[in-house]
Protein backbone atom coordinates (compact mmCIF):
# COMPACT_ATOMS: atom_id res chain seq x y z
CA UNK A 1 0.00 0.00 0.00
CA UNK A 2 2.99 2.66 -0.45
CA UNK A 3 1.60 3.88 -3.34
CA UNK A 4 -1.17 5.48 -1.58
CA UNK A 5 1.24 7.12 0.97
CA UNK A 6 2.95 9.23 -2.06
CA UNK A 7 2.41 12.04 -3.27
CA UNK A 8 1.15 12.48 -7.33
CA UNK A 9 1.12 15.32 -9.59
CA UNK A 10 -2.45 17.16 -9.60
CA UNK A 11 -1.75 17.68 -13.62
CA UNK A 12 -1.10 14.13 -13.97
CA UNK A 13 -4.31 12.91 -12.48
CA UNK A 14 -6.10 15.58 -13.92
CA UNK A 15 -5.23 14.07 -17.36
CA UNK A 16 -6.24 10.32 -16.14
CA UNK A 17 -9.64 11.48 -15.51
CA UNK A 18 -10.76 11.54 -19.35
CA UNK A 19 -8.98 8.74 -19.57
CA UNK A 20 -10.30 6.35 -17.21
CA UNK A 21 -13.68 7.63 -17.87
CA UNK A 22 -13.35 5.96 -21.77
CA UNK A 23 -11.83 2.53 -20.21
CA UNK A 24 -14.71 2.44 -17.83
CA UNK A 25 -17.18 3.30 -20.71
CA UNK A 26 -15.74 0.69 -22.77
CA UNK A 27 -16.50 -1.88 -19.86
CA UNK A 28 -20.02 -0.30 -19.32
CA UNK A 29 -20.98 -0.71 -22.82
CA UNK A 30 -19.45 -3.83 -23.93
CA UNK A 31 -19.01 -5.99 -20.35
CA UNK A 32 -21.98 -8.21 -19.01
CA UNK A 33 -25.67 -7.23 -20.73
CA UNK A 34 -24.53 -3.77 -20.86
CA UNK A 35 -25.09 -1.00 -18.59
CA UNK A 36 -28.30 0.26 -20.45
CA UNK A 37 -30.13 -3.17 -20.26
CA UNK A 38 -28.92 -3.52 -16.99
CA UNK A 39 -30.01 -0.09 -15.54
CA UNK A 40 -33.04 -0.27 -17.26
CA UNK A 41 -33.70 -3.90 -15.92
CA UNK A 42 -32.78 -3.08 -12.12
CA UNK A 43 -34.61 0.17 -12.24
CA UNK A 44 -37.55 0.10 -14.30
CA UNK A 45 -36.60 2.44 -16.26
CA UNK A 46 -35.87 2.89 -19.91
CA UNK A 47 -32.21 3.48 -20.84
CA UNK A 48 -31.53 3.15 -24.64
CA UNK A 49 -28.47 2.19 -25.85
CA UNK A 50 -28.67 5.69 -27.94
CA UNK A 51 -29.59 7.74 -25.22
CA UNK A 52 -26.75 5.98 -23.01
CA UNK A 53 -23.90 7.13 -25.93
CA UNK A 54 -25.24 10.84 -26.10
CA UNK A 55 -25.20 11.20 -22.21
CA UNK A 56 -21.46 9.67 -22.07
CA UNK A 57 -20.38 11.61 -25.08
CA UNK A 58 -21.80 15.07 -23.39
CA UNK A 59 -20.19 13.75 -20.53
CA UNK A 60 -16.63 13.31 -22.21
CA UNK A 61 -16.85 16.34 -23.92
CA UNK A 62 -16.87 17.91 -20.50
CA UNK A 63 -14.24 16.17 -18.94
CA UNK A 64 -12.03 16.20 -22.15
CA UNK A 65 -12.87 20.60 -21.76
CA UNK A 66 -12.50 20.98 -18.04
CA UNK A 67 -9.23 19.40 -18.01
CA UNK A 68 -8.37 21.22 -21.04
CA UNK A 69 -9.20 24.53 -19.19
CA UNK A 70 -7.18 23.52 -16.14
CA UNK A 71 -4.38 22.55 -17.84
CA UNK A 72 -4.32 26.17 -19.78
CA UNK A 73 -5.02 28.48 -17.20
CA UNK A 74 -4.05 26.70 -14.13
CA UNK A 75 -7.14 27.69 -12.15
CA UNK A 76 -10.11 26.47 -11.27
CA UNK A 77 -8.44 23.05 -9.77
CA UNK A 78 -12.07 22.20 -7.97
CA UNK A 79 -13.68 21.69 -11.25
CA UNK A 80 -10.88 18.87 -11.96
CA UNK A 81 -11.75 18.05 -8.14
CA UNK A 82 -15.80 17.83 -8.82
CA UNK A 83 -15.36 15.78 -11.65
CA UNK A 84 -12.68 13.44 -9.71
CA UNK A 85 -15.54 12.93 -7.77
CA UNK A 86 -17.99 12.09 -9.46
CA UNK A 87 -16.38 9.24 -10.59
CA UNK A 88 -15.54 8.40 -6.94
CA UNK A 89 -18.99 8.08 -6.46
CA UNK A 90 -19.74 5.97 -9.38
CA UNK A 91 -17.10 3.56 -8.15
CA UNK A 92 -19.27 3.24 -5.14
CA UNK A 93 -22.57 3.46 -6.79
CA UNK A 94 -21.76 0.54 -9.02
CA UNK A 95 -19.94 -1.19 -6.23
CA UNK A 96 -23.17 -1.16 -4.02
CA UNK A 97 -25.70 -1.36 -7.04
CA UNK A 98 -24.00 -4.46 -7.82
CA UNK A 99 -24.85 -5.54 -4.14
CA UNK A 100 -28.18 -4.38 -3.31
CA UNK A 101 -29.39 -5.61 -6.87
CA UNK A 102 -27.17 -8.91 -6.26
CA UNK A 103 -26.15 -8.90 -9.97
CA UNK A 104 -23.11 -7.51 -11.77
CA UNK A 105 -23.24 -3.74 -12.75
CA UNK A 106 -21.47 -3.29 -16.01
CA UNK A 107 -18.46 -0.63 -15.00
CA UNK A 108 -18.10 -2.01 -11.15
CA UNK A 109 -14.89 -3.32 -12.29
CA UNK A 110 -13.01 -0.49 -13.43
CA UNK A 111 -15.31 1.40 -10.43
CA UNK A 112 -13.28 -0.60 -8.32
CA UNK A 113 -10.29 -0.53 -9.25
CA UNK A 114 -9.76 2.66 -11.29
CA UNK A 115 -12.20 5.42 -9.84
CA UNK A 116 -12.19 5.24 -5.96
CA UNK A 117 -8.47 4.63 -5.88
CA UNK A 118 -8.61 7.76 -8.42
CA UNK A 119 -10.87 9.70 -5.87
CA UNK A 120 -8.78 8.61 -3.13
CA UNK A 121 -5.43 9.87 -4.15
CA UNK A 122 -7.17 13.50 -6.22
CA UNK A 123 -8.33 13.89 -2.43
CA UNK A 124 -5.78 12.97 -0.39
CA UNK A 125 -3.09 12.70 -2.15
CA UNK A 126 -2.47 15.24 -4.49
CA UNK A 127 0.65 18.10 -5.12
CA UNK A 128 0.26 20.40 -3.68
CA UNK A 129 -1.90 19.49 -1.32
CA UNK A 130 -5.67 20.31 -1.45
CA UNK A 131 -7.56 22.05 1.40
CA UNK A 132 -10.15 20.47 3.41
CA UNK A 133 -12.65 23.08 2.26
CA UNK A 134 -11.46 21.99 -1.57
CA UNK A 135 -12.54 18.75 -0.31
CA UNK A 136 -15.26 19.27 0.54
CA UNK A 137 -16.32 21.64 -2.26
CA UNK A 138 -14.94 18.80 -5.00
CA UNK A 139 -17.27 16.09 -3.28
CA UNK A 140 -20.80 18.27 -3.17
CA UNK A 141 -19.53 19.02 -6.82
CA UNK A 142 -19.03 15.80 -7.65
CA UNK A 143 -22.43 14.27 -5.82
CA UNK A 144 -24.36 16.98 -7.21
CA UNK A 145 -23.01 16.05 -11.23
CA UNK A 146 -23.61 12.65 -10.46
CA UNK A 147 -27.07 12.94 -8.96
CA UNK A 148 -28.17 15.24 -12.36
CA UNK A 149 -26.45 12.66 -14.45
CA UNK A 150 -28.71 9.82 -13.07
CA UNK A 151 -31.86 11.85 -13.06
CA UNK A 152 -31.20 12.69 -16.64
CA UNK A 153 -30.81 8.91 -17.25
CA UNK A 154 -33.60 8.00 -15.47
CA UNK A 155 -36.10 10.50 -16.91
CA UNK A 156 -34.95 9.72 -20.89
Amino acid sequence: MSFFRRTVKFDLLAWSLPLLYLVHLLEEYYAGERFPVWFSRVLHAALSEADFILINTIGIAVFFGAVLVYSISRKNKIIVVGLGCVLFINGFVHLFSSIISGSYSPGTISGLFLYIPMGFLLLFRTMPPLTSKQRLTGLLLGGFIHIIVAAVALNI
